[in-house]
């Protein structure tokens, strides 16, 4: 199966600006100067036009940024910001950090938070200690897998998870780019129905590969001792007649957000229900045969519906993507 990189940019662009009075500069030593630095942060998502994303609702939609200096563990700023309410979620957002000192920093950033049950109360406050090894392995626990999976359907107000982190130094005018990516996997299944007839979908069940838990970043890493179990969940969806590439309703179809795994590839199963009383396509089918579906990879699954004398089978293919590299560097400029 080929694997296909695509370029789906989120771009965090932060601009450190030192502003310096000539009070400061006649009160001052150059020794014990203290200089303020002004952070602008914007937030942009580009796509490319041919990427076969089913919508905005993978942005920011809320978006959290936690600022440390790294000489003394301390946050300087936890700035957190609702965009839910605003029509075009893609639009740039500009903030401004007024007060930052110079010296090196770690930026983390978190989006969506609330798509995983994180609130302000998961984090430390503005001048309390926050351990950057520790942080970066935070654990986001979801023991009833009630966060994730979650369908496209579901994730409108929430969004879904993203996360980065950049370390940087702040010693005068700084452009600061962050890389953040998808905390989730994403899985299609776009339909090529070759049965001459439209085939009502009221559910499916995914088999035992769902995890418990994932890391907050992905410096985390992939965890161990992860429990994976199986979801039902009830849609209202119609395969039409035709292929997916004559018939746009069968791109895309389905599609659904898991937590990254490293499941028994025989375990990467789903089953289909339908109420029609001439369909019978509830056999669990797999759908993967690598073993690791890991964070930020857009799984693109085809399945094909044939009709057998009287039996209805399926047959999938897929393709591993890069969802998008949201793609941030961090270039300084004189």
């Amino acid at each position: 199966m080929k694997n296909v990189r695509r370029y789906l940019g989120l771009t965090l662009l932060m601009f450190a600006v030192m502003v310096t009075s000539s009070c400061i500069k006649e009160n001052l030593s150059e020794t014990n100067k203290s200089e303020t630095a002004t952070v602008t942060l914007r937030v942009n998502e580009s796509r490319s036009e041919t990427t076969a994303d089913p919508g905005g609702h993978e942005g920011i939609k809320t978006l959290r940024v936690i600022v440390v200096d790294k000489s003394t563990n301390l946050i300087e700023f936890n700035f957190k910001q609702d965009y839910r309410d605003e029509v075009n979620l893609l639009t740039e957002k500009t903030i401004t950090f007024m007060g930052m000192t110079p010296g090196e920093k770690d930026f983390y950033v978190v989006a969506n938070e609330e798509s995983v049950g994180r609130s302000e109360g998961d984090y430390p406050k503005v001048g309390e200690k926050l351990e950057s090894e520790e942080f970066l392995k935070t654990i986001v626990e979801d023991a009833s897998r009630t966060s994730f999976p979650k369908l496209y359907e579901e994730i409108q107000n929430d969004g879904l998870l993203i996360t980065g982190y950049k370390s940087a130094n702040i010693v005068g005018d700084e452009k600061i780019d962050i890389n953040i990516y998808h905390a989730v996997a994403k899985i299609s299944l776009s339909f090529i129905n070759n049965t001459g007839m439209e085939i009502p979908i009221t559910g499916f069940s995914l088999g035992n590969f769902l995890a418990n838990k994932t890391s907050l970043f992905k410096e985390g890493g992939l965890l161990s001792g992860i429990e994976y179990s199986s979801v039902d969940k009830m849609i209202n969806k119609t395969i039409k007649s035709g292929s997916y590439e004559n018939v746009p309703e069968n791109k895309n179809l389905l599609v659904f957000y898991v937590y990254e795994t490293q499941a028994i590839p025989s375990n990467y199963t789903i089953a289909l229900t339908s109420n029609s009383p001439n369909v019978s396509i509830g056999e669990s089918n797999q759908f993967l045969e690598t073993q690791d579906i890991l964070r930020n990879n857009w799984i693109q699954v085809i399945a094909t519906i044939n009709l057998n004398a009287t039996e209805i089978t399926i047959d999938f293919d897929f393709e591993v993507r890069k969802w998008d590299a949201m793609d941030i560097d961090v270039p300084s400029f004189s």
